[in-house]
């Protein structure tokens, strides 16, 4: 099928190194990535698509093509794992080279000013210096749009390769953190003559709505200049069909147009099953969540969840599938937090992630906001609790340490601030670590969301409490590590 290329060539350059596995935005940035671009490509009309995946080196995935099946077979492919044939992966991150890749292999100059680059990326990179190749963009009139993805005050792990002793990237003994790096995009896109920098952040890119705003004014393309290309129609499918049909004993006595008809049938109804299947998938993951959550296996329903939110097509669905996510992070972080300080506090940190990735697609989710304030306030406490384990005192400290008077007889009556806390909780065996609120059909169940049911209780702890406690631990901390401090006398 000849079709008429008068809209605008759109090359998503994707980065695909490693850095874009971080968990900062859920699933990944390399998923967030993914899922702008899909709802960029499902509102693009008449106009040419093409992905160029990089990290140290660029490859060209999919060419400019109208063929969407294609360009979405290429987009699920791109990974830092995969390494398509004939390529060399290099490692690292150089921006600019991918980009001048790019430039010279799919744009041209017979198209100037209806091609457009949507970069995607974490901004990281190697010192490829990509702020001076985006004069070749301008020489052939390339729109340039820089997204930016990833956290760029706290950051996020990276997950280490497959095989690798460790589950995160280590260098000289000590994990590495990414966060974006959003300076050097925004300086990226103003280095270009017409360029404009977005932040997603940790959240996933409404694309879709954002680029046809962004290129309105560009206009789709010049009619006279405008190239034919030719779309490929896959007809295997048909005469396949055809030849199983004849080949079956019980159908060789009916006449050519019923057998036709009768295979027509049967490869139609196969492809609804396998369509029904598909979509049946994140339903199925979404009720082994909840399944896993109710078992309290929580670590398992974490990721579960996280791919249920994947593949859910609306984002109110997604959005549930998020918190609930979140949720299990909290149930399994509350339950390391006597015997793993350190696992409690990245599983808090995970919570806190996916409770901003549900708020971001349903603001209005006030559970959703207090469970946030929630673990914040834990994973705080948590890194308090490792900070003061790491630098203990010494038993010379402890004993020179001077006692004001009367302290022994406070401290006699006060107790142990743990005591106080355990006697609270003791009040509220019913209640789960940290105030979590419980569903009210069950004793034993976690307090998910169910797809067909959203109706919650109210928090049972209320964040003006839960920050008085903080306050009052953090002055009881104080006061500790001024005791253990030694007196020095002054000699000059």
């Amino acid at each position: 099928v000849d079709t008429a290329g008068d809209g605008r060539d759109v090359v998503f350059l994707l980065d695909i190194s490693r850095s874009m596995l971080a968990t900062d935005a859920v699933p990944s940035r390399l998923e967030s990535a993914k899922s702008a671009i899909r709802d960029c490509v499902s509102q693009l009309k008449g106009d040419r698509v093409a992905l160029v995946a990089f990290s140290g080196s660029a490859s060209i995935l999919c060419p400019l093509t109208s063929d969407l099946g294609f360009f979405h077979d290429k987009l699920n492919e791109a990974h830092p794992d995969f390494i398509p044939t004939g390529e060399v992966r290099v490692a690292g991150t150089r921006i600019g080279d991918a980009i001048l890749k790019t430039a010279e292999k799919l744009f041209t100059a017979e198209r100037k000013g209806y091609q457009d680059l949507i970069l995607m990326t974490d901004g990281e990179d190697q010192q490829s210096a990509p702020e001076g190749t985006v004069e070749r963009l301008g020489n052939l009139g390339v729109y340039l749009i820089a997204i930016g993805l990833g956290d760029s005050a706290r950051g996020s792990r990276i997950p280490a390769p497959p095989g690798s002793e460790t589950p995160f990237v280590r260098h000289e003994g000590k994990e590495v953190w990414s966060r974006l790096q959003s300076q050097g995009l925004e300086s990226l896109a103003k280095a270009s003559r017409q360029g404009v920098y977005l932040e997603s952040g940790t959240r996933v890119l409404p694309l879709g709505r954002i680029y046809p705003t962004l290129v309105k004014h560009l206009g789709r393309g010049d009619p006279e200049k405008s190239q034919r290309f030719r779309r490929g129609q896959e007809t295997f499918p048909f005469f396949l069909a055809i030849a199983l049909i004849c080949l079956a004993p019980p159908l060789r006595r009916l006449t050519r147009p019923a057998s036709v008809g009768i295979a027509l049938a049967v490869f139609l109804s196969a492809g609804a099953a396998t369509e029904t299947r598909a979509a049946d998938r994140p339903e199925q993951l979404f009720r082994e969540g909840l399944s896993q959550l109710q078992a309290k296996n929580h670590a398992t329903a974490v990721g579960t969840f996280l791919e249920a939110a994947a593949l859910f097509p609306d984002s109110e669905r997604r959005g549930i599938a998020l918190y609930n996510s979140g949720l299990s992070c909290f149930r399994q972080a509350a339950s390391d937090e006597e015997l793993d300080p350190q696992s409690a506090r990245e599983y808090f940190g995970q919570a806190v992630e996916s409770f901003r990735a549900c708020l971001a697609i349903n603001p209005d989710f006030s559970d959703a906001a207090f469970n946030l304030e929630l673990a914040l306030a834990r994973e705080a406490r948590m890194s308090a609790l490792i900070a003061e384990k790491d630098q203990p005192p010494t038993d010379k400290e402890k004993k020179d340490a001077p006692k004001e008077p009367g302290d022994d007889k406070q401290d006699s009556e006060k107790g142990d601030p743990s005591d106080a806390d355990a006697d609270r909780e003791g009040k509220k065996s019913d209640e789960p670590p940290g105030g979590t609120p419980q569903p009210t059909n069950s004793a034993d169940g976690p307090d998910a969301i169910d797809l067909e049911s959203q109706d919650l209780p109210p928090p049972t702890l209320d964040p003006e409490e839960l920050f008085r406690q903080e306050s009052e631990q953090s002055g009881l901390r104080q006061k500790q590590r001024a005791n253990q401090s030694k007196p020095v006398e002054k000699d000059w």
